[in-house]
């Protein structure tokens, strides 16, 4: 399922990415406030509009948000069936043999044939619990 322009604004906006605004002013006074139609991420990246939902734009800017979170994504592939993404989150460290070990729990999953699609899903549905 694909998402929507709504849905797809919020997840950006997740990612941190603003709308750019500026104001014009004259004598010091805002006579109006004006969008210059640029979309900008904290990195300082500008987008003319928002990124496609594509794997390279899903990693480099919302996985790591994941991550900041304690969270991280798995992407697996089912040869011609399709693809399940999931997004786990650390719930305690556990003692292994070599050290301490995460246990990942699965808070969110999504199966699609597009894996960019099952990825957007999976983290869409878990940005208002994390």
């Amino acid at each position: 399922m694909k998402p929507n322009e709504e849905q797809i604004k919020e997840f950006w906006e997740w990612c941190e990415f603003k709308w750019r605004t500026y104001a014009s002013a004259y004598a010091g006074e805002v006579i109006m406030k004006v969008h210059d139609a640029t979309w900008v991420h904290p990195d300082g990246e500008t987008h003319f509009n928002l990124p496609p939902i594509d794997l390279s734009n899903l990693f480099k800017y919302a996985v790591p948000r994941l991550n900041e979170k304690g969270c991280c994504v798995t992407l697996q592939a089912y040869g011609q069936k399709g693809h399940l993404a999931f997004v786990s989150e650390s719930v305690f460290p556990q003692r292994g043999s070599d050290g301490y070990d995460p246990y990942f729990k699965r808070i969110a999953e999504y199966e699609d044939e597009d894996p960019a699609i099952a990825l957007f899903w999976a983290i869409y549905k878990v940005m208002d619990k994390i």
